[in-house]
């Protein structure tokens, strides 16, 4: 918990209270981006523009690398601040707990800003505060995320602002959030000074992509990239390859040479492990059926697409969900 006052300043504005809300299994990394931005800001302002605390349902929460860290407050004795973020990490999807939805409503009601980062995201969902808004999740949680939460508007987005709803992706972007959130209150120079001395020369905007294909050869960089980026925006409606080489505008050989290149194996290949990973998501985080989660990844034939998962994963996709997922 941030104590120390930095120097007087005659034009202080109100310290803003922060909570930051720590999961099981929660990442060190967003933790260590949020607290430092914060504490780099009252640097900047030369007064203590931000106050926080590490709010938890426990005394202590253990992170993903497996170091503890103690609760200033557990979550029942806080009863109002300014603005909550939620860290989540691991399992994230699989956190439940009604004392936390119940808070940040709660809180939520009362006026607070919340935000939320990585997996802790999919507690606000939970939450119910997110439906009918956009927002911001990892790449990696983005279909299981969707199915579950309908009503929520997923973007490809590092973070989203919107209303008093702040998202972000994940990784190092939860610097990126921080830097909009504090840019919300006291302007883009302001947060610029707080980028420089985090040495953060990139601030990016939210809609920076999260993944790139980086690829040795230059001059396939960007072809690969927007062959990748169809086949993701095709998972269930398939795309030929030859329709992805005649969108990029080069002959079918010629990307597939590509591809071989930079990336190890055919277009056709690549595809089929991307649809496969996107099924083995569906199948840990979802309780839907192997026939539909067939037909989410591009599949017409559950038997086709069984008989390609067992051939990645060497297990069939029932027996892999069965072995492997930790729903209830």
């Amino acid at each position: 918990m941030q104590q120390n006052r930095p120097i007087d300043s005659a034009n202080e504005a109100p310290t803003k209270s922060t909570c930051i809300l720590l999961l099981p299994k929660f990442t060190m990394l967003q933790l260590g981006s949020i607290v430092d931005t914060l504490r780099i800001a009252n640097r900047v302002a030369k007064y203590e523009a931000y106050s926080w605390k590490i709010v938890a349902t426990t005394d202590t929460v253990l992170s993903s690398t497996g170091i503890s860290i103690g609760a200033d407050f557990l979550l029942g004795s806080v009863k109002a601040c300014d603005f909550v973020i939620i860290v989540g990490g691991l399992d994230g999807h699989l956190h439940q707990d009604r004392s936390v939805r119940g808070w940040l409503q709660h809180v939520s009601h009362g006026g607070a800003e919340i935000g939320a980062v990585s997996a802790g995201v999919w507690a606000l969902a939970k939450s119910g505060l997110l439906n009918g808004k956009r927002c911001a999740i990892h790449w990696d949680d983005a279909p299981s995320f969707a199915e579950m939460f309908p009503d929520v508007m997923v973007t490809k987005d590092i973070f989203v602002r919107d209303g008093r709803l702040y998202t972000c992706a994940g990784g190092i972007a939860a610097i990126d959030m921080m830097l909009q959130i504090i840019g919300d209150k006291h302007g883009s120079v302001f947060a610029a000074d707080v980028a420089d001395l985090l040495v953060y020369s990139r601030r990016r905007p939210s809609s920076a992509v999260q993944r790139r294909v980086e690829v040795e050869d230059p001059i396939s960089t960007e072809t690969v990239r927007r062959a990748v980026a169809l086949m993701e925006g095709h998972i269930e409606t398939l795309i030929t390859v030859e329709a992805i080489a005649k969108r990029i505008g080069i002959s079918r050989r010629k990307l597939e040479r590509q591809f071989v290149s930079s990336l190890g194996a055919t277009p056709k290949q690549y595809y089929v492990t991307m649809r496969m990973r996107r099924a083995r998501k569906l199948l840990l985080e979802t309780k839907l059926a192997v026939t539909e989660i067939s037909f989410r990844c591009g599949y017409m034939s559950t038997s086709q697409f069984s008989n390609e998962f067992k051939a990645i994963y060497e297990l069939s996709p029932l027996r892999y969900r069965r072995e492997n997922s930790l729903l209830p």
